[in-house]
């Protein structure tokens, strides 16, 4: 994959640019980075992100999303049916779409709130649902003790497991190896 180009669209789990899994792929890879995401953001952005960027020029689109659709209560159909639209422009603009279920939040989130259980419900549709992408579940990579915050925003050993977690299950081959 090196020298191909891929977009990453997502929210404050793909926006680290110091150490992010996004900036570790790209450099374990070759693959040359565009970053869309922004913290804070939800799938309904990232719908109008992709109708902007999502082009014949990208080889792969990452998505990394729907984290804040459940922390504010979105309907889980919503967001499966924005994440398949993303999945769908990419299909029809011949650019290999990946989505990331992203850590465990049965595991990763303290909270007592009904958050964890809606995001793993979302995450558990995401893998059985989805059509034309690739979804990897990336729920047993990141452990707790990866995440600096309640929400489990990822410390660099958790941005590196994802990281892992992505170029495994997509068979990527590392620069230099």
């Amino acid at each position: 994959v090196k020298g191909k180009r891929a977009l990453f669209i997502g929210d404050s789990h793909t926006a680290n640019s110091q150490f992010g899994w996004q900036i570790q792929t790209c450099k374990q890879t070759g693959m040359v980075l565009t970053n869309t995401a922004v913290g804070g953001k939800s799938t309904p952005w990232m719908v109008q992100i992709a109708k902007q960027y999502v082009n014949r020029n990208y080889d792969y689109c990452f998505v990394y999303g729907g984290a804040n659709d459940c922390y504010n209560s979105a309907s889980i159909n919503k967001t499966i049916n924005n994440l398949q639209s993303i999945a769908n422009l990419c299909k029809e603009n011949n650019v290999q779409c990946y989505v990331l279920t992203g850590f465990n939040p049965l595991t990763c989130v303290k909270s007592n709130t009904q958050y964890p259980k809606i995001y793993d419900s979302l995450q558990r549709r995401m893998i059985t649902g989805l059509k034309n992408c690739t979804v990897i579940n990336c729920r047993k990579a990141v452990k707790i003790t990866d995440c600096w915050d309640w929400l489990c925003h990822m410390n660099y050993n958790g941005h590196k497991a994802m990281s892992d977690c992505v170029i495994q299950t997509c068979k990527f081959k590392r620069v230099g190896k």
